[in-house]
């Protein structure tokens, strides 16, 4: 009878040996997964977009051969559409802007949020994102009073920022305003340290047509 007992016991523990082991196992391994997915992630974002570039514009469904200076002022182009570039000297932020505000547009540069027209020199709110791991990577370090300026075709605009900070990327940072003004948002990595934040810039137009 208490060798029965005891040969029970002896499997429970086994058992529960076993089933310790198991979950050290996977604890183990997630942890290793996810430290190798932070040190991995910089490294493999920018080795993507390394590689792309390798390609053609028209490979990366961009086109780069519009003329800005034809378009009408309400005209809503393709997504990929090459509108002009912008560039901040004081942070060393340089790259060209296409339409649309999505992966297609950011991976090669910057994008323009289509919730208002396609047309850099519109006066309105536009607002402009990109990565901040790639082309936007230096935008945090812009500050107020910067000047920044936009080209579209032969014409060029230029802003002055009036306030930079991190907002919630959830929260409305800014709305339909009866102004010439310029936002720009560069979009943070889910591993950086303001994961679920994006960087702000706003600025208002110092000179350009329409004035």
């Amino acid at each position: 009878m208490s060798s029965g007992k005891g040969r029970k016991s002896g499997e429970r523990g086994l058992f529960r040996n076993y089933f310790v082991y198991i979950i050290s196992f996977l604890a183990i391994a997630l942890a290793i997964t996810v430290c190798a997915l932070l040190i991995a992630n910089e490294p493999v974002t920018e080795l993507v977009h390394k590689a792309e570039n390798h390609f053609s514009a028209s490979a990366r469904d961009i086109r780069d051969d519009i003329d800005p200076n034809s378009r009408e002022k309400e005209y809503i182009g393709r997504y990929g559409d090459r509108l002009g570039s912008i560039s901040i000297d004081s942070c060393g932020v340089n790259c060209d802007v296409f339409y649309g505000s999505n992966r297609a547009s950011m991976r090669v540069g910057a994008g323009l949020s289509d919730n208002e027209s396609a047309d850099l020199g519109s006066n309105s709110v536009k607002l402009i994102a990109g990565y901040d791991e790639t082309y936007f990577s230096a935008l945090k370090y812009a500050k107020v009073g910067d000047v920044i300026n936009i080209y579209a075709g032969d014409t060029q605009y230029s802003y002055r920022i009036t306030d930079a900070k991190y907002i919630e990327a959830d929260t409305q940072a800014y709305n339909s305003q009866d102004k010439d003004m310029l936002v720009l948002c560069s979009i943070m990595s889910d591993f950086s340290q303001h994961s679920g934040e994006y960087y702000y810039v706003f600025a208002d137009r110092i000179n350009g047509e329409g004035e």
